[in-house]
């Protein structure tokens, strides 16, 4: 009678540890989606990337996606269509790293572009 009922309890815990790990989406320390980013986000990366990479992407179209990690401040991955000097339309990722607001050196943009990339 014992051996039947641990061994439930067992499958019981199996399967629940199963479910959980299936239904996680957030991986600690990794990145996540920001599901439905404001306006004001969305104003702030465009911007920022239009200032940033003129003289390659003139025209950026749309922000398609944005994910972000919480490290020593926050890093985002910028997912954007975008026109370039070409007139052709691409999408690029952009990394983007935002300190946090005691390390913002006098001078220092509050954005700091890490990295750009072709998708």
């Amino acid at each position: 009678m014992f051996q039947r009922s641990s061994t439930a309890i067992l499958l019981l815990l199996i399967a629940c540890l199963m479910m959980i790990g299936f239904t996680s989406a957030v991986i600690p320390g990794g990145f996540s989606h920001n599901k439905k980013p404001s306006a004001k986000r969305i104003a702030k990366f465009t911007s920022f990337l239009s200032s940033k990479l003129a003289a390659k992407y003139p025209t950026i179209t749309q922000i398609i996606d944005i994910q972000q990690q919480v490290v020593a401040g926050v890093m985002y991955k910028v997912t954007a269509l975008a026109i370039d000097s070409n007139g052709q339309e691409k999408t690029i990722k952009a990394t983007i790293f935002e300190p946090l607001p005691h390390a913002i050196q006098a001078g220092q943009s509050k954005l700091q572009l890490k990295d750009v990339k072709e998708l």
